[in-house]
């Protein structure tokens, strides 16, 4: 049976720690600290009740994007993968082990801030009809420039002069009444 994937929210306790292996792969390390906290009816402040501390491994690609992220430590962000126990032996050959998350997924947890995205190049050989390298993201309802539907998406296509959504015009043209 799989390990399941779990997904956290919380805070870099660090900035990201970047290594290159032997084989040339960027691996990034991260410590994120989730916290629980209440309000304390009697004072009316908020008090840490639990904390959960994880170190989170991340591989390439998920690696290498970080690295354009911005994530620094306090970064509050959202994290999916699977625990996984990682095992080894230090120089006097004693054996350790630690609980670490094998990150599938990093990112900022827009509650508590803002990002803009960016596709990568691994995705070049598409062809979703939209500008490659135009801008990407949520930019509060304004429009990226450069960035066009394709010709051939009905909904991008502006409603003709005084016509609206649904108009004979948009279905094979105006033929009145249809015969019955």
């Amino acid at each position: 049976m799989p390990i399941p994937t779990i997904v956290v929210e919380g805070n870099l306790t660090a900035d990201p720690e970047y290594r290159t292996t032997q084989s040339g792969k960027t691996v990034a390390n991260v410590r994120v600290a989730a916290n629980e906290s209440r309000r304390d009816e009697r004072t009316g402040q908020w008090e840490q009740v639990d904390a959960c501390f994880l170190n989170v491994v991340c591989w390439p690609p998920l690696s290498d994007n970080m690295q354009a992220t911005g994530l620094v430590k306090g970064s509050p962000v959202i994290v999916a993968g699977r625990l996984r126990t990682r095992q080894w032996q230090d120089e006097q050959g004693q054996p350790h082990s630690r609980l670490e998350l094998a990150a599938s997924s990093i990112g900022p947890d827009l509650r508590r801030g803002v990002a803009q995205f960016r596709k990568t190049g691994s995705g070049a050989g598409s062809s979703n009809g939209y500008a490659q390298g135009a801008p990407s993201g949520y930019r509060g309802g304004a429009s990226a420039t450069g960035a066009q539907a394709p010709a051939a998406d009905p909904w991008g296509q502006p409603i003709g002069q005084g016509q609206t959504f649904g108009a004979p015009a948009e279905f094979g043209g105006d033929e009145g009444e249809p015969a019955f």
